[in-house]
C-alpha cells in the first residue's frame, strides 16, 4: 500500500499506511525532510513517544500540531535491489482556538478600557464580539474594533470609552475558520464607588442605644471593606434636618465586624445590623452612614431620625428657696434642673416637707408631700402648718418615667401666733385675809405658738350675800 499525502486537524491522531510486499519480507522505514525533493531526509526520532512505528509499517502521529508538517519519506527494502520509496506531505490544518476559555479584567469607570482575544489557527479567521448576547458593531461611537494578523492566528481588540457601569458584564470574542470556531469569555468589571446601603431604618430603640437596619448596596464591583454611620444629636428646639456633620459622632464598622455580629437573612435579600450605644435618653437623633469599597467611599443616604427613650431625671431642681409667709405657711420656688438632666419631657415637681428633726430622712410617714403639674410652675404655697416650727423642704421633678433626685434639704420656719391653748392645771389657794396663790402649768408644747412672753390673770369677786353680783373685773399681768 503506497502512502499518499494527508491532511488533518491539529490535536488528533494521524494514521499514514506504508506497506510493501517482497521476499524476504521488506523492511519499512520512515524518515522526514524539508523538502519533497530534499536528499536530507533523516530517521524519524520516536522518542518522544508520540510517533509510534506499527509492525505493518504505518506511521501513527498523536497529538498532531503544527510542528509535525513536513514531508515523509516511506522506504521499503528487502536487500534486493534499490528498494521502494515513496515521499508523501502532512498538512495539519489547525482550528480556531484560545490559551483560557475565559478572562476577568476590570477598569476604573469613565477611564478607557482594552478587552483583546488572541486566537490561534490557519487563516482566513473571521472574529466578532458580542455582549449580552448582543454582537457589536463598527458603527457604535462608543466601541471601536480592530485586529492584528499574525503568522499564529489573530489578534482582536475592543476598545470601549469612557467605561460606566452598564458596560459591566460578559463579552464573548467569537472566532471562525474553515476547519472550527471557539469562542472566548471575558468577564468585564466597571468599578466605581458603591452606592449608599439600602433602607437605612431604625429597628429597635432604648433609652440610651438604637439598632440601625440596612441592605448591602451595589458594591461598584469592588468588594465592600466596611460602613461609616455618623449620628448627631439633634436639638429638641430645631427644625428640619441637620446640616452640620462635622462634629458629628462616627462609627466605623468592617464588613467582617458587621457579619459576624450583625447578619441577619431576609426573605429576599441579606440584612445588617449594628447598634449606636452611649446615647443620651429622650434625644433625637439624626443618623446617616455611607458605604466603603477598595475604590472611594459612597455617599452618604438621606439622615433618618430617632429619638431615645425617656428615663427617670437624674438632677434635682435647682436654687431651692423657701420663705415665711405667715404663722401657718411658707412658701417655696425653684428652678427647673439643668437640661440635660431632664431624660425626657418634665411633668412637673414633688415637693417634700417635713418638722425639722421628725425623721431622719424623706419619704416616712412623717412626710407631707404635695404634686405640682407643669414645668413652667415654680413655686407652690404650704399652708395649715404649725406656728413657729422649723421645717425640713426638698423637691423633686418628674417625668413620664418617674420622680427624679430631691434637691438638697432647705429649712426655715413659720411666723410665731398667739398661743393654740390655755394654761393647765389651773389652781387657787388662800395665802390671807386679802391675797390668794393662783398656781398653773404652761400649755402643751406644741401649742406654745411662739415663745411664751408671759401670761394673764383674769379674775373677779364672786356672788355676795345678798345675790347680787359685783361685776367689777381685776386683770393681773405676770412677764417672765
Amino acid at each position: 500500500m503506497e502512502p499518499q499525502d494527508v491532511a488533518t486537524l491539529a490535536g488528533g491522531t494521524l494514521i499514514v499506511h506504508c506497506q510493501a510486499q517482497g521476499f524476504p519480507q521488506p523492511q519499512i522505514t520512515w524518515m522526514r525532510g524539508h523538502e519533497r525533493m530534499s536528499s536530507d531526509f533523516q530517521p524519524l526520532d520516536y522518542a518522544d513517544g508520540r510517533t509510534v512505528l506499527t509492525s505493518n509499517g504505518s506511521l501513527v502521529i498523536q497529538s498532531v500540531g503544527p510542528k509535525d508538517e513536513g514531508y515523509y519519506l516511506c522506504k521499503a527494502t528487502n536487500g534486493i535491489g534499490a528498494g521502494l520509496s515513496k515521499v508523501v506531505s502532512l498538512a495539519v490544518n489547525e482550528p480556531v482556538k484560545f490559551d483560557t476559555p475565559a478572562r476577568n479584567v476590570t477598569a476604573r469607570r469613565g477611564e478607557s478600557v482594552t478587552l483583546s482575544c488572541d486566537v490561534h489557527g490557519d487563516h482566513p479567521i473571521q472574529v466578532y464580539w458580542l455582549f449580552n448576547e448582543q454582537r457589536i458593531h463598527h458603527n457604535n461611537y462608543r466601541f471601536s474594533l480592530s485586529e492584528v494578523k499574525l503568522d499564529t492566528g489573530l489578534q482582536s481588540h475592543l476598545l470601549i470609552q469612557q467605561s460606566d457601569r452598564q458596560d459591566s458584564g460578559f463579552y464573548i470574542c467569537q472566532a471562525d475558520n474553515m476547519f472550527g470556531h471557539a469562542k472566548q469569555t471575558t468577564l468585564l468589571a466597571v468599578q466605581e464607588p458603591p452606592d449608599p446601603p439600602v433602607n437605612l431604618e431604625v429597628i429597635e430603640v432604648g433609652s440610651r442605644a438604637v439598632r440601625l437596619s440596612w441592605q448591602p448596596p451595589f458594591d461598584g464591583h469592588s468588594k465592600l471593606l466596611g460602613y461609616t454611620i455618623q449620628y448627631k444629636a439633634f436639638p429638641a428646639s430645631s427644625h428640619g434636618e441637620v446640616t452640620d456633620w462635622q462634629h458629628a459622632n462616627t462609627l466605623n464598622l468592617s464588613i467582617s465586624a458587621v457579619e459576624a455580629g450583625g447578619l441577619a437573612m431576609g426573605t429576599e435579600q441579606q440584612q445588617h445590623t449594628a447598634v449606636l450605644t452611649g446615647l443620651h435618653p429622650a434625644t433625637t437623633y439624626h443618623i446617616r452612614m455611607l458605604a466603603i469599597n477598595g475604590i472611594e467611599p459612597s455617599a452618604f443616604t438621606d439622615p433618618i431620625a430617632a429619638k431615645t427613650q425617656e428615663e427617670v431625671p437624674v438632677g434635682p431642681p435647682q436654687s431651692v428657696h423657701v420663705e415665711t409667709l405667715g404663722p401657718d405657711q411658707l412658701l417655696v420656688t425653684w428652678k427647673p434642673p439643668k437640661a440635660e438632666l431632664w431624660n425626657g419631657d418634665l411633668l412637673g415637681y414633688v415637693v417634700y416637707w417635713t418638722v425639722h428633726g421628725a425623721s431622719a430622712s424623706f419619704g416616712t410617714n412623717h412626710t407631707s408631700s404635695h404634686t405640682v403639674r407643669g414645668v413652667s410652675v415654680n413655686q407652690f404655697r404650704m399652708t395649715d402648718l404649725h406656728k413657729f416650727t422649723h421645717y425640713d423642704v426638698t423637691v423633686a421633678a418628674f417625668n413620664g418615667v418617674g420622680i427624679g433626685p430631691q434637691s438638697a434639704v432647705v429649712t426655715a420656719a413659720t411666723q410665731e401666733g398667739v398661743p393654740e391653748a390655755a394654761p393647765q392645771n389651773v389652781a387657787c389657794s388662800p395665802l390671807s385675809s386679802q391675797s390668794v396663790k393662783v398656781s398653773w402649768s404652761p400649755p402643751p408644747a406644741n401649742q406654745h405658738g411662739g415663745v411664751l412672753q408671759g401670761y394673764k390673770v383674769i379674775y373677779r369677786p364672786v356672788l355676795k350675800d345678798n345675790g347680787k353680783q359685783d361685776f367689777l373685773k381685776f386683770t393681773f399681768y405676770c412677764y417672765f
